[in-house]
């Protein structure tokens, strides 16, 4: 974020300006992290599942078969068995994101 935030290439050694503004840069963002992280410290399991479906549920069931069939599935029989698993996982991903949000 530092380097879209501060076009130029200087690192602050050479301009205190850029190094004071850099430093207030990463202040600010730790504490706004800290603040999210204290107002929804409450709600860790929900956030826990929700990181969880997002990303777990399509590393095991939809990203290997992704792989499967654009690498080496060669019979019909096969391609169709990846993309009902690509399927199983695009539900699954859903299911799981709708019983967190109610």
């Amino acid at each position: 974020m530092e380097t879209r935030l501060f076009k130029r290439r200087e690192s602050g050694k050479s301009d205190p300006t850029t190094k004071w503004l850099k430093n207030l840069f990463r202040v600010v963002t730790v504490a706004i992290t800290a603040t999210i992280a204290y107002l929804g410290s409450e709600n860790l399991d929900q956030f826990v599942s929700f990181v969880g479906s997002f990303a777990c549920i399509p590393l095991v069931y939809m990203y290997p078969p992704m792989l499967h069939y654009k690498s080496c599935a060669e019979s019909r029989a096969m391609k169709l068995l990846d993309l009902a698993l690509i399927a199983l996982g695009a539900v699954a991903l859903v299911y799981t994101t709708y019983q967190i949000l109610t």
